[in-house]
């Protein structure tokens, strides 16, 4: 799971990058939310109930 938290930390850095950038793009938000479920989706917090 060391992988998983450095792509995390990539994650918080490319949307701090881009609202820097320019406040109101939404961009880099919505293309890592979609990484960010994609990678929940491999954790489930309750396996038992899936």
């Amino acid at each position: 799971k060391e992988e998983e938290m450095k792509q995390i930390g990539h994650w918080i850095a490319e949307v701090v990058k881009d609202i820097a950038r320019d406040q109101t793009s939404k961009k880099a938000i919505t293309e890592v939310r979609e990484e960010v479920i994609a990678l929940a989706s491999k954790y489930p917090l309750y396996p038992e109930i899936a």
